[in-house]
């Protein structure tokens, strides 16, 4: 399935895409959006509020995954992975460059909307932020040889489109990009999800989104993390060279 690099007038499409695959989530649907239903406009509006701040982000990378109907291209999942610690060197903008200034108006600019179109999709407006502001409580995991990573930051396919390999492939990119750079992958399941993200390969859970006193997710569902160590991603890049091989080895037998 073919995915490709984001770019500016994609978002529409991944806003929508989001807003469908998170609408039955624990996190984004159920805590934060309980009336996501009486006001279907606000809870995609979130989505893209928190797109488009993340778009000016520059240790962030967003690609979409795109089938094909009627011969035009529909956008039908989004996969977004931020670059941590040592793997953003030589990728992202120097402290003094003017793009630096873009996310921090974004948010600015995200804040006022909020307060003239506030999200009525929310019920508790203290929760609207819940997983940035929870951040602080379980940053820690992400220290010593973890520093450094490939964050899978959102994975969303929409619904229609589910179980067709799509998000496979999205988190498959962000592994061989952190294997490349010889470091961890990492991301926080869901309940749903976290299936799905051992069967990807994050097969070493090390706590809980949602641990610490005070923790604004303290009782939701779900929020595992979990990482695929360094070592393990060359092993994994050892093995497909080993059946490579095996392959190749068959090959010759068979023409003798």
């Amino acid at each position: 399935m073919p995915i490709r690099r984001a770019i500016s007038a994609d978002f529409p499409a991944i806003n929508a895409v989001c807003a469908a695959a998170f609408h039955d989530d624990e996190l984004f649907g159920d805590m934060i959006h309980p009336l996501r239903d009486q006001y279907p406009d606000d809870f995609q509006h979130f989505f893209a509020r928190r797109n488009r701040e993340n778009w000016w982000d520059y240790t962030h990378e967003t690609w979409v995954a795109i089938v094909t109907e009627d011969s035009k291209e529909k956008i039908v999942g989004m996969g977004e992975w931020q670059r941590m610690g040592r793997a953003n060197e030589g990728r992202g903008i120097e402290w003094w460059d003017p793009r630096q200034l873009l996310k921090p108006a974004q948010q600015r600019l995200n804040t006022l909307s909020t307060r003239i179109w506030p999200n009525r999709a929310v019920k508790e407006p203290r929760l609207e932020n819940a997983f940035v502001e929870a951040y602080p409580f379980f940053h820690h995991h992400w220290s010593d040889a973890r520093a450094d990573s490939w964050y899978l930051d959102l994975l969303a396919i929409h619904p229609a489109y589910q179980g067709r390999g799509l998000g496979k492939e999205l988190v498959a990119y962000g592994m061989r990009r952190a294997k490349e750079d010889g470091v961890c992958c990492s991301v926080v399941a869901s309940r749903i999800g976290e299936k799905f993200y051992l069967t990807c390969g994050f097969d070493t859970p090390v706590g809980w989104a949602t641990e610490g006193e005070g923790n604004p997710l303290k009782g939701a569902a779900g929020g595992r993390i979990l990482f695929r160590d360094a070592d393990e991603l060359e092993k994994d890049e050892d093995e497909v060279r080993r059946v490579k091989n095996e392959g190749i080895d068959l090959e010759i037998e068979r023409t003798r």
